[in-house]
C-alpha cells in the first residue's frame, strides 16, 4: 500500500491498531526479519520461544478453573470487582481490568514468572473482546476483497465517510473493495461505511 502522507503517525489512522501494537511488534515481525537474514538465528529462536510460551500460557489459563472461596472473593472485592458465585476460568477473571495476573498467583498451581509473558497475558486478556472484534473485521474485509464497486457511485453521498476518503475515491474510482482498501489514507471505518451504503442498494 503506497503512502503519500504520514498517516501512520496518527494511531487512529493505522489499520487494526489493536493488533498492530508496539508491544507485540517483535512477536509479529521477527520471523520476517529472519527470513530476509536481517535477524540472527539466536534472537529469532528466543522470540519464537517467547511467542510459544505466551500461546501455551493463554491456553492453560483458558482451561484452569477456580472455585468460589472466601479468600478469592475477598481478593476480588478488595480489587473493586464482584465476587464469583460459580466456578470460572482463570482467564475470565484476568479479563476484569481490576485483576492482575500476579493477584491470582496464590490460586494458580503453576504460575509463570517471566515479566514479558505476564505483560502479554495481561494485554491479551484485558483487551480480548476488542482484539477478537478486530480479527473478525479483518476476516470480514478479506472476504469482501473482490466485492465490486459500481463505477457510477457518487462517493460524496456516502454518509459517515471522511471527506478526505470521499475525495480520494472520487478521484481514483476503485473497482473493488480490495482496491479501495489499498488507497493511502483510507481507514477501515471508511470501507465499512462504503460497503453498507452499496449493500443498501445505492449504485449511483
Amino acid at each position: 500500500k503506497g503512502v503519500d502522507e504520514p498517516y501512520r503517525l496518527l494511531t487512529s489512522r493505522a489499520e487494526y491498531r489493536l493488533i498492530l501494537r508496539n508491544d507485540n511488534a517483535h512477536l509479529r515481525l521477527t520471523k520476517y526479519g529472519h527470513s530476509f537474514r536481517l535477524i540472527d538465528a539466536d534472537f529469532y529462536q528466543k522470540v519464537e520461544r517467547l511467542r510459544e510460551t505466551i500461546e501455551t500460557e493463554l491456553g492453560r489459563l483458558s482451561s484452569l478453573t477456580l472455585k468460589p472461596s472466601e479468600q478469592l472473593n475477598t481478593l476480588l472485592q478488595g480489587k473493586g470487582t464482584p465476587p464469583i458465585q460459580n466456578t470460572v476460568k482463570m482467564v475470565d477473571l484476568l479479563r476484569r481490568h481490576q485483576v492482575d495476573y500476579l493477584d491470582l498467583k496464590t490460586f494458580d498451581p503453576n504460575p509463570i514468572t517471566d515479566p514479558a509473558v505476564i505483560e502479554q497475558i495481561r494485554i491479551e486478556s484485558q483487551y480480548h473482546s476488542y482484539i477478537e472484534r478486530a480479527f473478525k473485521e479483518i476476516r470480514k474485509i478479506e472476504e469482501l476483497e473482490d466485492f465490486a464497486i459500481p463505477h457510477t457511485l457518487r462517493y460524496r453521498d456516502v454518509p459517515n465517510m471522511a471527506t478526505e476518503a470521499k475525495q480520494k475515491m472520487e478521484r481514483i474510482k476503485p473497482a473493488s473493495i480490495g482496491h479501495a482498501m489499498r488507497i493511502p489514507g483510507i481507514n477501515p471505518t471508511d470501507i465499512a461505511n462504503l460497503i453498507f451504503y452499496i449493500r443498501s442498494g445505492h449504485t449511483s
